[in-house]
């Protein structure tokens, strides 16, 4: 819908849609790289899931944001629609959430971690006008800054893979 919308409200609909479906990928990912990680190494499986998220933010939002500006913003979004179809599978129900509601530690790491992506998300999605408008950087300059602050997501995965794998009683 981003690719092709022709008017604001139509593109900030498809990015809303977008930042929800980016919520619910990050409600079942954790749990799910813990149940598919070998016994015992919960920590790599949450290490590898960070890093790959890493590397996306690091890799795939320089590299569209370079497809943005050789091709068009347009062509940035358009280019998802070669990613292969994921069917989905064991989903879970709304009738368990309530029961969830109810404890309050789950409650406050669900608040914590709202916090922490949503900040780290909204500093990545302003870091580029702030550094065009207020820094008064260009082109490159921005997409190396970019990859700076991505790197250091990479190296903080890294680092929490590691430290996890040296102490699995905090996981």
């Amino acid at each position: 819908v981003s690719a092709v919308a022709t008017q604001y409200w139509v593109l900030m609909a498809s990015r809303l849609g977008i930042a929800a479906s980016h919520a619910i990928f990050w409600s079942i990912t954790p749990s799910l790289a813990v149940r598919m990680a070998p016994q015992g190494r919960a920590s790599q499986g949450l290490g590898l899931l960070s890093t790959g998220s890493s590397l996306a933010m690091v890799l795939g939002i320089p590299l569209g944001r370079a497809v943005g500006e050789i091709m068009g913003w347009r062509a940035t979004f358009g280019l998802i629609r070669l990613l292969p179809a994921l069917p989905s599978q064991n989903s879970g129900s709304l009738s368990s959430l309530p029961v969830l509601l109810r404890r309050p530690a789950l409650v406050s790491i669900y608040i914590l971690i709202v916090v922490g992506v949503t900040a780290h998300f909204t500093a990545y999605s302003y870091l580029e006008p702030f550094l065009q408008h207020v820094a008064g950087l260009q082109g490159q300059a921005i997409t190396l800054v970019l990859l700076v602050f991505g790197g250091s997501g990479l190296i903080g995965s890294v680092l929490f893979g590691w430290r996890g794998s040296r102490n699995p009683a905090i996981f």
